[in-house]
């Protein structure tokens, strides 16, 4: 009888023990769990920061490209293929005018430059010389030669009305026609005012209620 007793005493002492242990691996369960959770809900706040600051950048593009499409069709170039004239090319390839046109021309080593105002520019349907720019162009780029030589370097064509230039002064001209840059002014149809940098670039300058 006193056996039996102290077995189910011990069955007794050692039950809390048992209970102790599970209880110790719940603990340790639910904070894993509560871990992995904490864990997952900032991965999904991460992806979700990330996935708003691509839509922000996307929709920040879009509006950047639907307000330079009209101003990105319109531009002003220097065609050399032609070593001993001054080409001024421009094509507006849009469905409305550009407005207040102005174009600057620049020799950088001379250190001399000037402006032709065009006022508003009708779209066309290829590239086309720009024949007033051209021929000041020309004019502009003379005098500057004529101020190295003791006498006038060029002749004027009667047939085209552009110089005509000696052997001399030939190679000095295309040397100088192929660093001039040339930046161009001009406001869109929106009413946005824009600047053309001698490489191509747009850069957005105003609005006309500036």
């Amino acid at each position: 009888m006193s056996l039996m007793m102290s077995a189910i005493t011990s069955v007794i002492a050692e039950a809390p023990k048992s209970t102790d242990w599970m209880s110790g691996w719940s603990a340790v369960i639910s904070t894993a769990l509560a871990v992995g959770a904490l864990i997952a809900a900032i991965v999904a706040a991460v992806a979700t920061v990330r996935t708003n600051k691509m839509q922000s950048e996307q929709l920040r593009q879009l509006g950047e490209d639907r307000q330079t499409e009209l101003a990105g069709k319109f531009g002003v170039w220097l065609d050399l293929a032609f070593n001993d004239q001054a080409v001024v090319m421009y094509h507006n390839s849009g469905h409305l005018p550009a407005f207040d046109v102005n174009i600057y021309f620049r020799a950088p080593s001379k250190q001399a430059k000037f402006r032709i105002g065009l006022g508003n520019v009708s779209p066309t349907q290829s590239p086309s010389k720009q024949l007033r720019a051209s021929n000041e162009l020309s004019e502009f780029l003379t005098v500057i030669l004529d101020r190295e030589f003791d006498e006038p370097i060029t002749k004027t064509d009667p047939t085209t009305g552009l110089p005509h230039f000696s052997p001399t002064a030939h190679q000095l001209f295309s040397e100088l026609l192929r660093e001039t840059e040339i930046t161009m002014v001009f406001t869109d149809a929106n009413g946005k005012t824009w600047q053309r940098k001698p490489k191509g670039g747009l850069m957005l300058t105003g609005s006309a209620e500036d």
